[in-house]
């Protein structure tokens, strides 16, 4: 998998939560896909080794971001550096038609 740069996962009712070993082989990934699944817990800090990343987790029962992630500026194609966390996956208890905050009218 070194040369892996897209994963998509998406609509598969994947269950379980995310492992922490998650592609760790390939560190060229910029795009992971697992939205519409049924993934619970919390998503591994490990992913934090990656600089730049578009991960896509809406539509699942994830209960916890790490904080690391809300400092991960390039994430999401640059939104983590604007909206925080809420770039990556609105809160639990929040939402909006993306699952996430991509512009200054989709607030969580």
């Amino acid at each position: 998998m070194p040369s892996l740069t897209d994963l998509y996962l998406d609509n598969n009712d994947i269950t379980g939560s995310i492992p922490a070993d998650f592609v760790s082989a390939s560190m060229e990934i910029g795009l992971i896909t697992l939205a519409d699944n049924l993934i619970t817990g919390s998503v591994p800090e490990e992913l934090a080794e990656f600089d730049w990343l578009d991960i896509l987790l809406e539509g699942n029962k994830i209960t916890e971001l790490p904080e690391v992630f809300c400092n991960k500026v390039n994430w999401m194609e640059d939104d983590v550096g604007d909206y925080g966390c809420d770039a990556i996956l609105c809160e639990q208890g929040y939402a909006n038609i993306y699952g996430r905050q991509n512009s200054t009218d989709s607030e969580c």
